[in-house]
């Protein structure tokens, strides 16, 4: 039997690690800032956006992976929600509102419709 998690358009706001990169060049010196994310950082913040979507007293097993994800405006990156049934859905998570100053952005996340393949 197929599970639905039904979830689309689903913002949340989190905090951002920000790493800043110096590059030098022959005439002058330039500071370029990334931002980014611990993957099980925002797995957490995607679980409870999740859970309160659908009103579930305990959030769901989320995966982003162990890597920092970097977080641009409008970048996207791709995580997994389980189900309780154990199917895998594919969650795309999409960065914006960020940012520089305060290290802050807002996410939106959308549940795939169908799981993967077994």
């Amino acid at each position: 039997m197929a599970h639905t998690l039904g979830l689309m358009g689903t913002t949340r706001t989190a905090a951002l690690l920000l790493v800043p990169v110096t590059a030098l060049a022959l005439t002058a010196c330039t500071v370029t800032k990334t931002y980014s994310i611990a993957g099980p950082d925002l797995a957490d913040k995607v679980a409870g956006g999740i859970k309160d979507a659908i009103s579930a007293t305990t959030a769901p097993p989320v995966d982003c992976g162990t890597n920092k994800i970097t977080v641009e405006e409008g970048g996207t990156t791709t995580c997994t929600v389980t189900d309780d049934g154990g199917d895998v859905y594919d969650v795309t998570v999409t960065f914006y509102n960020l940012d520089t100053k305060t290290g802050k952005f807002d996410f939106r996340f959308e549940v795939a419709p169908t799981p993967h393949a077994k």
